[in-house]
């Protein structure tokens, strides 16, 4: 599906259901994980980054 596609049928989507959109992704995919965890707190990732760097080091 071309984003633009997707775009049209998100943006049919009432908040709340973007929301749970959102979080069953969460939940099912470890990249949309990591990405919002990102998000929501870039510094720790950063932190979590270095941290297995220096344990693998």
């Amino acid at each position: 599906m071309p984003l633009n596609d997707l775009k049209k049928e998100l943006k049919k989507l009432d908040k709340e259901n973007l929301i749970e959109l959102i979080a069953d992704l969460y939940k099912k995919n470890k990249s949309v994980k990591e990405y919002f965890d990102f998000y929501v707190n870039p510094d720790e990732k950063i932190v979590q980054h270095k941290k297995r760097l220096n344990r693998n080091l």
